[in-house]
């Protein structure tokens, strides 16, 4: 059929449906079709487009008023039999629907002039260590592969079922590290997240079948498809081993695949906050700090909390112990560093008090010396001030000796000269001895 004799809603809405995920299209397929139905019932056999072609065609002032009347309509018929959150996602593609046939419709104007039905919200279920044990026990050994897959990834079951081998590399510690390609995420955006080592005999074992395009956990092309059979699977164990609980207030189990990824954001945010666990399940604008992380770091932040995704008792012990000798490790190099600088500081404060004592000792030696010296000078001193004073007296007794023309007969003349020539002698041999030297 040519798409110039399909109707201009159809070429449009579909066109911009088709880069939406699958999952939308099925949910705005869904939609449609219900609303369809529904006008079909209530509107004069009428389907969307002729509905809206009819109100259309009404005055304006009729127009929004009978719009708003047959959303309502449809919305009040629909809460009678489906979840508040299922009308509101139906009612959010018509409304899409509507303004691509040209309604000019605001949110504040769904706010104002239509009434939803709030949402009763139950507790959600929490996965259980025994519930954990009485699946694995009862499953096939690749659902149980594939089920501790979850448990220890946090990755959707959607997108488990579309990771290939090319996605899956093997670390050096014997974790895997698992690459998400945005084109199978929910958000369109690229993540790395990490299995524990329970899985890594699983996955070991099935890579070697496989080649490196080949899906991991199904065999099924179309991710929608794999996703109904692993649903249907997971149900009907839940019904072999007796785990059928449901929600009071809607129609749903409370086990399904989500819970495994419920157990690993409880863990991982128990360790490390809301934050980083949303990051690590894929929700968006969360943590962005994580992603400047390196590998080691992000693999290192992963190891904290990965016993506690560990349901294998022996193994989770193995983890523990490895944890606890890395630990002894860290505390014996921290030891060791530090009396590797407790002896530095000690050579270092030993060497520098034996320098200060040397300085010290050479100090005192100076001192002394100084001291000695200023003793000998002492010395000199008072006996140049003792000839000076003999001068003195000699130079009066001279005087009178000339005054009176005689030689005095006062002995200390003669004693004074002695002391005048000893002191004129040690300041001859002394100036002799200074020239010697020199």
């Amino acid at each position: 059929m040519s798409i110039l004799r399909e109707s201009p809603l159809k070429i449009g809405f579909d066109a911009r449906l088709e880069q939406s995920s699958k999952s939308y299209q099925n949910l705005s397929r869904v939609s449609i079709r219900n609303f369809e139905v529904f006008t079909k019932a209530e509107c004069e056999g009428k389907n969307a487009q002729e509905t809206f072609d009819y109100i259309k065609a009404m005055s304006e002032d009729k127009r929004e008023p009978m719009l708003f009347h047959v959303f309502q309509t449809w919305i009040n018929k629909l809460t009678e039999t489906s979840d508040p959150t299922t009308v509101k996602n139906y009612f959010g593609v018509v409304k899409k629907l509507a303004r691509h046939y040209g309604f000019k419709i605001s949110d504040d104007d769904v706010k104002e002039k239509l009434t939803f039905a709030k949402k009763i919200k139950d507790t959600k279920y929490v996965l259980t260590l025994d519930d954990i044990y009485l699946i694995l026990k009862d499953s096939s050994w690749r659902k149980k592969g594939f089920y501790l897959f979850l448990l220890s990834s946090g990755v959707r079951p959607r997108e488990a079922l579309s990771i290939r081998k090319k996605d899956i590399t093997l670390l050096s510690n014997g974790r895997y590290l698992i690459k998400l390609p945005a084109q199978i995420t929910k958000l369109k955006i690229e993540r790395e997240t990490f299995v524990s080592k329970e899985v890594y005999p699983y996955i070991a074992k099935i890579l070697r079948e496989k080649e490196d395009n080949d899906l991991i956990w199904t065999g099924q092309k179309k991710a929608d498809y794999a996703v109904i059979t692993a649903d249907t699977t997971f149900r009907e164990l839940c019904n072999r081993i007796g785990l059928i609980q449901k929600y009071e207030n809607v129609n749903r189990r409370k086990l399904n695949l989500y819970c495994f990824r419920g157990f690993f954001y409880a863990k991982a945010s128990r360790k490390h906050g809301d934050e980083y666990a949303h990051k690590m399940i894929g929700h968006t604008g969360y943590l962005p700090v994580y992603d400047r992380k390196t590998l080691d770091e992000r693999l290192a932040m992963y190891e904290e909390y990965e016993s506690e995704l560990i349901t294998d008792q022996i193994q989770k012990l193995k983890i523990e112990n490895d944890k606890l000798k890395v630990k002894d490790e860290e505390i014996k190099l921290l030891k060791e560093d530090q009396d590797s600088r407790y002896n530095s500081f000690f050579q270092k404060e030993t060497l520098k008090l034996k320098q200060q004592s040397e300085a010290t000792e050479k100090m005192r030696q100076d001192i002394d010396k100084t001291l000695e010296l200023e003793n000998r000078n002492r010395r000199d001193l008072d006996k140049i001030l003792e000839g000076k004073k003999e001068l003195n007296d000699f130079v009066k007794v001279l005087a009178e000796h000339i005054k009176t023309g005689k030689r005095p007969d006062d002995h200390r003349f003669d004693k004074q000269l002695d002391v005048i020539k000893d002191l004129v002698t040690d300041e001859s041999n002394t100036d002799e001895s200074k020239l010697n030297n020199e």
